[in-house]
């Protein structure tokens, strides 16, 4: 029987009592796998500097796959597509996300941009995206095929993007990044990308923009922060003559372009609203202290951010008064707003996180939430090697593997331990309210609809470590932080056992490793007869990870040799000696040791066909060594060894069933590497 556990990558108080001599208790989730009895031992170490990574060797294998759910950064701009059924979004992280709106699942993911996005906007006709980043790239997309069709540099910054109602034309204003010279907008033909016309303003920013249905460019600019005039221009967009202009400085212009929103900073914080055919104030609103400013599709209502909360209050431009506002969920403001084609779904971002919401504004609720990526905690396969499980601050994900999409995301509570049963049938996992561990729940993995749950009030331990059983009545609890779980669903019983600290099972379920306490010895219990068989004493200072072979003749651990050197003030990365170590389960043997020193826990797993295990060996790096010699195989890679950003923390690796690749849970998404050009 498959066993696996989850490292634990969140501090709690009650894990640092319990092992005071780490920042953070960690738990692998092995992948069993069987594995060769070898003759004699092994030897072999690694040693990493206080506060740098240990930098991998040249030749290091980087990752063939990355699975992420959304963005990594603040999201900065937002578009609906015309049938609503689709939504874009774009950010610091220079990524374009496409969204079903129905399922908040992302269907496909744009790369190529090399800044962060300022601008998304959809043809009228639905079959093309255009997006625009800081450093005047602009591309438009064929994004149902993922390809880009245009690509240009515009060498500025790109604030506005706007297709033509008839979708023939999409313009780009570009504020130029030399003192002194003025931006212009650009007008490409949208079939062929070649620009028809480049007009010139005589602002030093162009702060709103759009293409009225009756040919006419309508844009808003002005001359800077030493110079606040500014005005309205109404072009016509077939031969770039200027029709009119307004002493107007209008931080947003209607889609119609018939209404101009201004902000004025006079006497009371207002929004003005005025009519473009005659230049006359429409409505004047006061506010508090109001963001940005955004029409309505159809012109009717505007929406306005407040500047430190991520309030979205809605007014009516014909009567001036509120129609709504929807809630706030932090208290840091909104970075971005789109209006569906028809106004009535409006989607936004909150300053500060990656993820976006959308609300019914008929209704005035919640509709979906399209959530960003944050650190993957713990990982795992099914047994058919279909799905991958990932579980984070936010929850549960669930990817296909063949095509890298994410198909579900059946919780949204903080997890960082998922197992699943070995049959893939069930999928055990624990949650909590706002760090995981204080509920043990179980999945049916065929509807994805909790079968059970298991939570622990006041004085019960928290689980960071998970394995699947069958019934033993003569073992059903060691010690008050490890205990067995009963659940009936799906017609059939089914045992999970859970514990605060790492613990195994063996293949054929004779046999549950523990760790009694805040020590480095493992405690070896027969799950038959219930007896204690004997204490091994594993590690100096404590056990952050275990795991069986397949075939039950290996127990691989992982634990501390060493006390911390340093502290957390005085040292960024204070490490301490480490050590993985395997173990022959039939004479409780050493048979290889490997030893190095790294910032907290490591993780180490076995192949399914157990002559190789993986050992992350610091966040960037992972060795994988032959289980008969303890020679190193080959080593992994994250990042460029030349970048000085580092993870705050990764999750457990495991291998896929089939032995082709290698997966690690990280604060980027789900790293994967193909196996196959290391050496066999």
């Amino acid at each position: 029987m498959h066993n696996r556990a989850a490292r634990i990558l969140f501090l709690v108080p009650l894990l640092l009592v319990f092992f005071s001599h780490s920042s953070s208790s960690n738990q692998e989730q092995p992948k069993s796998s069987p594995a060769q009895a070898p003759p004699g031992g092994a030897r072999a170490g690694v040693t990493a500097a206080p506060s740098k990574p240990v930098l991998p060797p040249p030749g290091a294998q980087k990752p063939d796959r990355l699975l992420q759910a959304g963005h990594t950064a603040w999201v900065r701009a937002l578009a609906f597509s015309l049938d609503r059924r689709w939504l874009a979004s774009g950010g610091d992280d220079k990524v374009i996300v496409i969204w079903d709106t129905a399922t908040a699942l992302e269907q496909r993911r744009l790369l190529g941009h090399s800044a962060p996005l300022t601008q998304l906007a959809f043809s009228p006709d639905g079959k093309r995206l255009a997006s625009a980043d800081q450093r005047g790239g602009v591309k438009t997309w064929d994004y149902a095929a993922g390809a880009a069709v245009h690509s240009f540099l515009l060498h500025g910054v790109v604030r506005n993007l706007a297709y033509s109602p008839d979708g023939q034309l999409w313009a780009a204003s570009v504020d130029s990044q030399k003192e002194g010279v003025n931006s212009r907008i650009e007008i490409h033909d949208a079939v062929t990308g070649k620009l028809v016309r480049a007009i010139p303003t005589d602002w030093a920013g162009v702060m709103a923009m759009t293409i009225a249905p009756e040919g006419l460019l309508v844009a808003s600019g002005s001359n800077g922060e030493d110079d606040p005039e500014g005005s309205v221009h109404i072009w016509n967009l077939a031969s770039g003559q200027l029709v009119k202009s307004y002493s107007i400085i209008a931080s947003a212009i209607s889609p119609d372009g018939r209404s101009a929103a201004s902000l004025d900073f006079s006497k009371q914080v207002k929004v003005v609203v005025s009519d473009l055919a005659t230049g006359q104030q429409k409505q004047s609103i006061a506010l508090r202290n109001p963001g940005f400013v955004f029409f309505s599709p159809d012109g009717q209502e505007i929406a306005v951010t407040q500047g430190d909360v991520s309030e979205l209050k809605l007014w009516s431009v014909a009567t001036g008064k509120e129609i709504e506002t929807l809630p706030a969920d932090n208290s840091y403001g909104l970075t971005a707003v789109a209006f569906t084609a028809d106004s009535k779904l409006v989607a936004a971002a909150p300053y500060t996180g990656n993820s976006i919401k959308t609300w019914d504004l008929a209704a005035v609720r919640e509709v979906q939430t399209f959530p960003g990526q944050t650190a993957v905690q713990g990982i795992a396969i099914s047994p058919d090697g279909r799905l991958l499980v990932a579980g984070s601050q936010l929850g549960l994900n669930v990817w296909d593997l063949a095509t890298g999409k994410r198909i579900a995301t059946p919780s949204h509570g903080p997890v960082n331990c998922v197992v699943f049963s070995p049959d893939g049938r069930w999928l055990a996992t624990n949650t909590g309210k706002q760090f995981p561990g204080e509920t043990l729940e179980v999945w049916d993995t065929k509807s994805w609809t909790r079968a059970a749950d298991f939570t622990f009030g006041k004085g019960g331990s928290p689980v960071f470590s998970i394995a699947f059983a069958g019934p033993h009545p003569a073992l059903t609890q060691v010690g008050p932080f490890t205990r067995s779980w009963a659940f009936t669903a799906g017609g059939e019983t089914r045992t999970v056992w859970s514990g605060m600290a790492p613990l195994a099972i063996g293949p054929d379920e004779k046999l549950l490793v523990t760790q009694p306490g805040p020590s480095g010895t493992l405690d070896i219990w027969d799950m038959t007869s219930g007896k204690k068989l004997q204490t091994l004493p594993a590690h100096k200072l404590s056990v952050a990870t275990l795991s069986f072979s397949r075939d039950g003749r290996w127990l691989l651990t992982g634990g501390w040799e060493t006390p911390l050197s340093g502290s957390y003030i005085a040292v960024p990365s204070p490490v301490a000696g480490f050590g993985i170590k395997l173990w022959d389960v039939a004479t409780w043997k050493e048979h290889l040791s490997i030893s190095y020193k790294r910032y907290g826990a490591s993780v180490a797993v076995f192949s399914p066909d157990g002559h190789r295990f993986a050992v992350e060996k610091d966040w960037d790096l992972i060795e994988v060594f032959d289980v008969d010699g303890g020679a190193s195989i080959g080593t992994l890679t994250a990042v460029d060894p030349r970048s000085h950003n580092r993870p705050f923390s990764t999750g457990n690796l495991i291998f896929s069933p089939d032995g082709t690749w290698l997966f690690q849970a990280a604060q980027n998404g789900v790293r994967a590497w193909k196996l196959s050009r290391l050496a066999k």
